[in-house]
């Protein structure tokens, strides 16, 4: 899901500088835990580099998730910032930062050109995967589609 929004504010030439995670628990989890779900922000160096905001989102997901049943995952990118160009850190070589921010641009292009599935990470495929059962989605919903 984070590669999906990550290719969706890339689309519109912006950059997130703050993340969010919303899990909501099962009905029947939450009543034992008197609690619905959480819902965790994060705020970061602006980016639009699918790994940095998934590392982000594994990050905070693994911080605040105490093994309960899922029934709900949000993922949103606020405090958007045009896409003025990539910045550089002390902590990276520069040649690595471009070259995944040109994957990156290549990976959205095919999919663009031939459907989202046509590439998929290996992750897709393991069992619990959801990415291409979602790719046939409305905004997560079924969109009208018949439920064969």
């Amino acid at each position: 899901m984070a590669d999906q929004v990550a290719t969706r504010i890339r689309a519109h030439q912006k950059q997130t500088c703050l993340v969010s995670l919303f899990i909501g628990y099962s009905f029947s989890e939450s009543e034992k835990q008197e609690s619905h779900g959480f819902r965790k922000q994060c705020r970061i160096s602006p980016t639009n580099d699918t790994n940095a905001l998934m590392s982000v989102m594994i990050n905070l997901f693994r911080k605040h998730w105490r093994g309960e049943i899922i029934r709900h995952i949000g993922i949103d990118y606020g405090g958007l910032v045009d896409d003025t160009g990539v910045q550089l850190n002390l902590f990276e070589q520069p040649e690595h930062i471009l070259k995944t921010n040109k994957i990156d641009q290549v990976v959205d292009e095919i999919r663009q050109r031939f459907g989202t599935t046509v590439l998929m990470r290996a992750m897709s495929k393991e069992v619990g995967g959801t990415a291409i059962n979602r790719a046939s989605l409305v905004g997560g919903h079924n969109g009208g589609n018949s439920y064969d």
